[in-house]
């Protein structure tokens, strides 16, 4: 990896194809590919606008818990 490099983004598309994530620092970015990072569920269940579906009941309903998402390999 080049030295440079501080930082990485951790982008999982909505439903829309509205990335979203978290930004992960340098040294995490192993610990990502052998353990997976958490993000939240939520993020299934968003309209376009990044309002919450209620219809979903991700939020009310089972309260806004994570999902473990892990990479694409070869990425």
């Amino acid at each position: 990896m080049d030295p440079g490099i501080e930082a990485v983004d951790l982008v999982l598309h909505d439903a829309n194809g509205i990335g979203r994530g978290k930004i992960i620092r340098r040294h995490e970015l192993m610990g990502f590919f052998s353990a997976g990072r958490h993000l939240p569920i939520s993020i299934l269940g968003l309209d376009i606008c990044g309002e919450d579906v209620h219809e979903t009941g991700l939020i009310w309903d089972q309260g806004d818990g994570d999902l473990r998402a892990w990479p694409v390999p070869g990425t």
